[in-house]
Parts: structure tokens; sequence; C-alpha cells
């Protein structure tokens, strides 16, 4: 499902992500001054070059955090959420870049976080499109220092993951 050329990758199908949302099967996808292509929802057209820039600016605020904190700091580095699952400043960070980024750029598009507080059911029942983030996939990961993390948000259309963007070697 990866596609190596270059540092994204879709996180479903071997389709290409574009292929899958419905603006693109009804061909009105427009790829002009976008390398990945764009797409609507929403009422936005959007540029997922656009998205793929919001992640690369998530991912460089959270590897500010991971090269620049001290290892005499390190431990005290994560906070912990009612469900016992860590929180970190690189969680709290990269969700705002990419949470301010997305509700600027596509103001009709709901975002669903999962640093932020969820909306009751009955609200997102009535959404056709939503972002979904996880500004650090990974945490554990992170807190241990060992690489494996990436930044995540994807548009998701009818509760099915139309297109993800996903960086790699956050």
């Amino acid at each position: 499902p990866s596609h190596p050329e270059d540092d994204f990758v879709c996180a479903q199908s071997r389709t290409s992500p574009i292929e899958r949302w419905p603006s693109a099967r009804a061909g009105i996808m427009k790829s002009d001054n976008s390398t990945f292509g764009r797409f609507s929802a929403g009422g936005h057209d959007i540029a997922i070059d656009d998205v793929a820039a919001i992640a690369k600016e998530a991912g460089a605020a959270i590897m500010k955090i991971y090269t620049e904190t001290p290892l005499a700091e390190w431990k005290a580095i994560a906070d912990f959420k009612k469900d016992g699952s860590p929180l970190t400043l690189a969680d709290t960070t990269a969700n705002k870049i990419i949470c301010d980024a997305l509700a600027k750029n596509y103001p009709k598009i709901p975002i669903m976080s999962e640093e932020l507080k969820m909306l009751p059911y009955e609200e997102r029942k009535a959404w056709t499109y939503f972002w979904c983030v996880d500004p650090l996939d990974g945490t554990k990961e992170f807190i241990k220092r060992n690489g494996q993390f990436t930044v995540n948000s994807q548009a998701e259309y009818y509760g099915r993951q139309d297109d993800g963007r996903r960086k790699n070697g956050v």
C-alpha cells in the first residue's frame, strides 16, 4: 500500500488514494499545481500537497522536541490521559499545528483528533466528511526514543478512510 517514490504512504489499499474519492471517480479530480492531486470534500477544493505540508510542519515541531529536549528532562516528557495512555508536548504541539491549519483552510470539514474532546455521536453521525488526526502516532515509541512514530492526518468519507497522508520517519 505504500508509494516508495515519496515519503508519504496511503494508509489503506493499493489503489491510488485519489481514485477512492467520489470526486475523483466522477472525473472532477484536478492535479494542476499539485504533485499528489486535488479532490473536493465538504465544499472545499483540497490539494493533497497542502495537507502534506501541514503534516511536515507538525513533523518538524515533533522532531524539534525529540532532538532538543535534554536527556535529563526526558523522563518528565510525558503526562497521562484519563485512559492511562501517554501524552507529550510533542502530541499537543503537533495537534495544534494540524487542527489549526485544517480548521483555517477547510472550515466546513469537522476534525476528530485523538487529542481533542470527542463530540457526541449524535453530532458526528451527520458528518459526510471529516478529518481524522493522530498528531503523534507512536507516543510510547517517541518516549522510548526509538524513532518509530508518525504524524497521521487523513480525510474520511462516510466513515471510510479515503485518503491518508502519513509522514513517515518523522
